[in-house]
């Protein structure tokens, strides 16, 4: 998405939320009991994620593993996270590339 936005020259510029008269569907206020239920829901999904990796069979991590290698797409992702986001197109993963993303 850098790479995108780079042939835009682009003036960024800082508006408070109570300046911002249209907000969007994410910025709606929400009453503080729905965000303490929802934490709750949050919470019950995190241990419920944790208790499904501590039941992964070590085969299972392995096929994980395995795969996770011999994947190239991913292989490139992981090197972009690793490393950076390349400063210029000639420099991006050629895995990338007609992607459309």
């Amino acid at each position: 998405m850098l790479l995108q936005l780079q042939r835009y020259d682009l003036h960024v510029k800082y508006t408070p939320g109570k300046d911002v008269l249209i907000a969007d569907s994410l910025s709606h206020a929400v009453a503080i009991g729905q965000v303490h239920m929802d934490m709750e829901d949050l919470y019950s999904e995190v241990i419920y994620d944790i208790q499904a990796m501590d039941t992964l069979s070590a085969d299972m991590l392995q096929c994980l593993k395995v795969a996770t290698q011999q994947d190239n797409m991913l292989q490139a992702v992981i090197r972009v996270h690793n490393q950076g986001w390349p400063a210029r197109k000639r420099h991006l993963d050629s895995t990338f590339i007609g992607t459309g993303h």
